[in-house]
């Protein structure tokens, strides 16, 4: 008797659990009709009172969330890419971004001996990752990333407008199409100054802010322009120990042929058997039609290189000139000293740009963007 009472039970309880588990499938099933699984499974919340919202993939998100985690500060980053390290990218050997740093970048080196990463030397002031730039963005991920990925790092998703309400800011993100919002007490925006001008909401944080805002707005942005071709192939006139003054000077003849009222930069450099010539322009500036890099890439090399699109990136609106600048490509008008003064560490808003630092010939500006991220990252160490 007591046998069959135990099967009875153990039955009703088998097909209860049946019931409940037929109840649960038809539920994921109509949950994946109106989103992907994944995202109920992974996506843990949308309000966070401790976690730091880090907005930006580059390298000072990147940098961000890395101080934040030695620091044992939980975070979450959002980028609006599908790849993270923004403006450093290494594909094929080919450096598209920044590659190439200087020998009084101190920090820069100390963070690469911690990283374990090897650099080497390309003459007196000048050095570079053996690995390419690339290596740096990898190992930072490697580390911030943690177990799930997915709870950590976000990519796809783009902030569309902020506000805040009460003592929380939120944050609202266009992802497939689709708006998600979030809430933070705490919030980075690591992005280039183009992309801040986009963000609804930014200027009505508060006046110091919107003062900001406002020369972001009115600013004129500047592209950058990567083409790259063998250093074998370039002209016989060319080849002599000291060509890069000359090549940046022809270059920038020919650009100036093209378009007499807005100045050009144009910068030369060679590394690991490929020549790279990069050009800093206004946006309508006619040097960025491929018929005008063809023009002026036929300048330099010799008949057997064809130029294609391959051997070119344009990365579109980076930078800003304020309008009295004369400086073109970093002359800018605002300082960080300026940003850190109009946001508080009080604030738990901390903006970090490219746009935000000074001209310096002594160092490169991913030093300087380093040493921006460390500065405002003590905010957050402060609210332990």
């Amino acid at each position: 008797m007591r046998q069959g009472k135990f099967l009875k039970i153990n039955r009703r309880f088998f097909l209860g659990q049946s019931v409940v588990s037929a109840l649960a499938f038809l539920w994921l099933g109509s949950i994946q009709s109106c989103s992907t699984l994944d995202e109920y499974l992974i996506e843990d919340q949308f309000d966070f009172d401790q976690d730091v919202i880090i907005v930006g993939g580059g390298i000072s998100g990147l940098f961000a969330a890395y101080e934040l985690k030695k620091n044992k500060i939980p975070f979450k980053l959002f980028d609006s890419n599908s790849r993270f390290g923004g403006q450093i990218q290494t594909l094929d050997q080919v450096e598209w971004g920044a590659y190439q740093f200087k020998k009084t970048d101190h920090f820069l080196i100390k963070l690469a001996e911690e990283l374990n990463l090897e650099i080497e030397y390309h003459n007196k002031t000048n050095w570079s990752f053996k690995k390419g730039a690339s290596i740096l963005v990898a190992e930072l991920l490697d580390l911030i990333q943690g177990i799930m990925p997915q709870r950590q790092l976000k990519q796809g998703y783009k902030l569309t407008s902020i506000r805040k309400i009460g003592y929380r800011y939120q944050l609202v993100f266009n992802n497939n199409e689709r708006d998600r919002i979030y809430f933070a007490k705490k919030v980075v925006l690591a992005l280039p100054s183009a992309a801040l001008r986009q963000i609804k909401g930014l200027d009505s944080l508060n006046a110091d802010v919107q003062s900001i805002y406002h020369v972001l707005q009115d600013s004129k942005y500047l592209t950058a322009l990567r083409v790259y071709f063998p250093i074998d192939r370039i002209r016989s006139a060319y080849k002599i120990q000291n060509r890069k003054s000359m090549i940046e000077k022809i270059s920038l003849q020919h650009a100036q042929q093209l378009n007499k009222t807005d100045t050009v930069k144009i910068m030369y450099d060679e590394l690991n058997g490929l020549s790279y010539l990069t050009v800093y322009c206004v946006e309508e500036h006619p040097i960025r039609y491929f018929e005008n890099i063809q023009n002026l890439i036929g300048n330099l090399v010799d008949d057997k290189f064809v130029l294609t699109t391959d051997h070119v990136k344009d990365w579109g609106p980076l930078i800003f000139k304020g309008s009295e600048s004369q400086n073109l490509g970093f002359g800018f008008e605002i300082k960080a000293d300026q940003v850190l003064k109009a946001l508080p560490s009080s604030s738990f808003l901390q903006i970090i740009s490219d746009g935000f630092i000074a001209e310096d010939s002594e160092k490169s500006q991913i030093e300087q963007l380093l040493r921006m991220v460390r500065a405002q990252m003590s905010a957050f160490k402060a609210d332990i």
